[in-house]
């Protein structure tokens, strides 16, 4: 029996034919969905259609928008979330008694009548077995081969939502014998916001591609060849089923991977800025090491790629070792994108001139031919380089130009670590051409020069110009040691 506690809405969204906004609240381990619907179809005795209702108000306010001489209900996304929050909150005791309330597949619909009283009821959601069926048709997982244990997921408690991608968040758990991971996956939550839900299937593709697209992450690390700096496999599968239809076999809708307290390496570093402090050289410089042995195993072992190498991707261990983790290979962060890779750009390894002391070298051609697109339109965000992900090309074609677009990304990062500019303008970046990288010019950063020429080639716009990952690996891999027998002898 589940001890009732507070219920915390985390999300607010709106399914694509803005018919329904939905709230994600959690509270005493569930996460309940609330709906705030157009048209009342489940109710047995639906409401009598009020224009001022609840619902009404919410829906017209979501996207700021109200009828021709009349004000909005709201005066923005804020003030109506406030609301939505209250009435979660007044009626979160009752639904929490309803026995229906911890099935996944339930959704609490919200509405109020003329009098403005609030009024709800629990109901299966019409798209839960749409749900199950895609996860089973496009998920391309097989805990046999892939020789992964499985939970079920519908009695694992929820105990914190952390970060990452919105259509694959983060979410830690407890297992039933106390331990904690991180679930990743695509839950009912994330389903109802990128399902169209029309009778055509085919409208909904892009949920489609994003549940293969979390398959192709965990079979990526499932084929892995074991490193200390990246992710291991998930320890397991997560199960999850249709409790309205038991005949149907459970399908698999995440992943559980081991939990890191210490999460990724912006704490240490916001905190460490906040003091007007560098990060102690000796622990970048193993950091640097790490990153870089990563890397240069996902290339030249694994011969596959990550396409987002940055510092939210790097969890710290309790060693306060990295493991890079967000094997999603679907888009890259602007700051860090090598600008040869942004999608205009077609490369070929061709023989070098006499005078290089190389054998080979790049040739890059500025595409000039129609548009292109190899990637669904509903997941390019308008990104030239999510039209075209030159990265899977590159794999195949022309794996030297993809090493070294990951060392930029590497130089990118570890410039960031260094100088690490405010928030703002980092976030600010659409393209990753307009950073504008560069060190403090008088010397009293306290960053070795050595090291500041050494991110600088790696950051090189001439990909010819910036060194391979054996030799970022190694070099990093010196300064670690350096610094380790200082400390030794300074002990």
């Amino acid at each position: 029996m589940r001890d009732q506690e507070e219920c915390q809405v985390e999300r607010i969204w709106s399914n694509p034919a803005r018919t329904t906004v939905f709230a994600q609240a959690s509270s005493s381990g569930l996460a309940p969905i609330f709906s705030f619907r157009r048209v009342n179809v489940a109710r047995k005795d639906p409401l009598p259609s009020n224009p001022t209702s609840v619902a009404s108000r919410v829906l017209e306010s979501y996207d700021h928008v109200s009828e021709k001489g009349k004000e909005a209900w709201y005066s923005g996304r804020e003030e109506m979330g406030r609301e939505i929050r209250q009435i979660i909150h007044d009626i979160w005791p009752a639904c929490f008694k309803d026995p229906l309330i911890s099935r996944p597949s339930t959704v609490v619909d919200v509405d109020s009548d003329e009098s403005e009283q609030i009024h709800w009821m629990t109901y299966r959601h019409s798209l839960y077995s749409r749900y199950i069926e895609y996860l089973d048709m496009h998920g391309h997982l097989e805990p046999t081969r892939d020789k992964i244990k499985c939970l079920e997921i519908t009695n694992l408690p929820k105990h914190q939502q952390l970060g990452g991608k919105a259509f694959c968040p983060s979410t830690v758990i407890k297992t039933p014998d106390g331990q904690q991971f991180v679930w990743k996956g695509i839950n009912f939550q994330i389903f109802l916001q990128y399902c169209v839900g029309s009778a055509d299937l085919n409208e909904d593709h892009q949920i489609k591609l994003m549940i293969q697209e979390m398959s192709r992450s965990i079979l990526t690390l499932v084929n892995m060849p074991p490193h200390p700096r990246i992710q291991p496999p998930p320890t397991y599968y997560t199960l999850i089923d249709d409790p309205d239809y038991p005949i149907i076999e459970p399908v698999i809708c995440g992943t559980l991977y081991p939990y890191f307290p210490k999460e990724d390496m912006y704490p240490r570093i916001r905190a460490s800025k906040a003091k007007g402090e560098l990060l102690p050289l000796e622990l970048i410089a193993k950091w640097f090491a790490e990153m870089a042995a990563a890397v240069k195993h996902t290339h030249l072992v694994a011969h596959t790629y990550h396409m987002d190498v940055k510092p939210g991707n790097f969890l710290v261990d309790d060693n306060d070792d990295l493991v890079l983790i967000d094997w999603m290979q679907g888009d890259c962060t602007a700051r860090i994108l090598a600008p040869e890779a942004d999608g205009t750009w077609d490369v070929e390894e061709i023989t070098a001139p006499k005078e290089s002391q190389d054998r080979t070298i790049l040739k890059y051609t500025k595409y000039e031919g129609p548009a292109r697109s190899n990637q669904d339109p509903a997941l390019d965000w308008g990104r030239t380089w999510n039209k075209w992900k030159v990265f899977p090309i590159w794999e195949k074609e022309c794996p030297l130009a993809l090493e070294l677009a990951e060392v930029f990304s590497l130089g990118r990062t570890m410039w960031m670590l260094l100088r690490w500019p405010e928030d703002a303008v980092l976030e600010s970046v659409k393209h990753p051409l307009e950073l504008i990288t560069n060190w403090e010019q008088d010397g009293k950063d306290g960053i070795p020069e050595n090291w500041k020429e050494f991110v600088d080639q790696c950051m090189a716009l001439d990909p010819n110009e910036r060194p391979g990952v054996v030799t970022v690996a190694e070099f990093w891999e010196e300064v670690a040691t350096v610094s380790l027998v200082s400390q030794m002898k300074l002990a």
